[in-house]
């Protein structure tokens, strides 16, 4: 007759809730949910270092990673709390322990994409990234047309840049140093959401030796988050 009185499971029929202990289930949740951790830290990472090899810095590495590889990671904790739901909401025989495992499993995934899953938005870097038949460029002259752009950094020490304004929506601009396939500068804009109403040209190449490219063709740059 007291459990019939208990005030706690009263109130856990009447408002629907109810009370998961930490079991051995749900601690292999938690081994399950470290695994998912890793493996999304490993798709992060590698691509990192994907971006160092094209000659980016960490900072802009870590930034342009994290955007491009964001679809990845969430697809990844999408399918994987999708799986579960049937486990969570199962009533037949041996409910009682797949239910604490695939509660730790989804609740950690959907909060994880609550707060992860915004995009930048707002003021932040752009990158243009150059296409060349070529292994020995040493400069090249471009110009670049759009929205605002506050301003030009080189990706890396072993490139100089070199820019100025021609009007307010063109600016001119010269990279010198180890022109290679791959990231040349990078652009500090007021809104990186405008990114497809940039255009970039090539004006000249100039080989290591000083010597204009006679013909542009193969060469290539893009503007891109």
């Amino acid at each position: 007759m007291q459990m019939l009185f208990d005030p706690e499971r009263a109130n856990r029929l009447r408002t629907g809730r109810r009370r998961e202990n930490l079991s051995v289930s749900a601690s292999v949740g938690f081994i399950a949910l470290f695994g998912v951790a890793v493996l999304n830290g490993i798709v992060m990472v590698s691509y990192f270092n994907e971006l160092r090899r094209e000659g980016l810095n960490v900072e802009l590495a870590v930034m342009e990673g994290a955007v491009l590889r964001l679809r990845p990671v969430l697809i990844t904790a999408s399918v994987t709390a999708l799986g579960l739901i049937p486990m969570l909401f199962a009533t037949g025989t041996g409910s009682e322990i797949q239910k604490p495992l695939a509660a730790v499993v989804i609740g950690a995934a959907c909060a994880g994409e609550a707060t992860g899953s915004g995009e930048p938005a707002g003021r932040g870097t752009l990158i243009v990234r150059l296409t060349t038949p070529h292994a020995d460029d040493g400069a090249i002259l471009f110009e670049l047309s759009g929205p605002p752009i506050d301003t030009v950094v080189a990706v890396n020490a072993s490139l100089q840049s070199f820019t100025r304004r021609a009007s307010s929506s063109t600016v001119v601009g010269a990279v010198i140093g180890v022109v290679v396939n791959g990231a040349v500068v990078t652009l500090q804009v007021p809104d990186v959401s405008a990114s497809a109403l940039y255009a970039v040209r090539i004006v000249e190449v100039a080989d290591r030796e000083n010597v204009l490219r006679p013909s542009l063709t193969g060469y290539g740059l893009t503007v891109s988050r």
